[in-house]
């Protein structure tokens, strides 16, 4: 795993891509994702709108899809149309409910 593929909710409830993030992933990290992540993992994205996306710079077979059950925080500059700016992974976060995360949150 060298990237995250990030979703959050809109205020309809749909999931949105906001971004992907690689900084901050370090070999423990990755590893302990890894092994957190394999019960999650499906055949197709979650994102309906986006259904065979993958992050800039990856192929589809690159990328692994998940259900969207794990909630990860994120330190970045701004939310740009693109997506999130310098994004940077800071750990999971256990106390929230994925479907709390709103895009107008962000």
């Amino acid at each position: 795993m060298a990237t995250l593929v990030l979703g959050a909710y809109t205020a309809d409830g749909r999931l949105e891509q906001v971004g992907h993030v690689s900084s901050g992933l370090s070999v423990s990290a990755r590893r302990q994702l890894r092994e957190e992540f394999r019960a999650l993992e499906r055949p197709t994205s979650p994102l309906p709108d986006d259904p065979a996306a993958a992050p800039d710079g990856y192929s589809e077979g690159d990328v692994s899809w998940l259900t969207p059950a794990t909630v990860v925080e994120v330190d970045f500059r701004e939310l740009t149309s693109g997506g999130l700016r310098h994004p940077s992974y800071k750990g999971t976060r256990l106390d929230i409910d994925p479907a709390s995360v709103r895009v107008e949150d962000l």
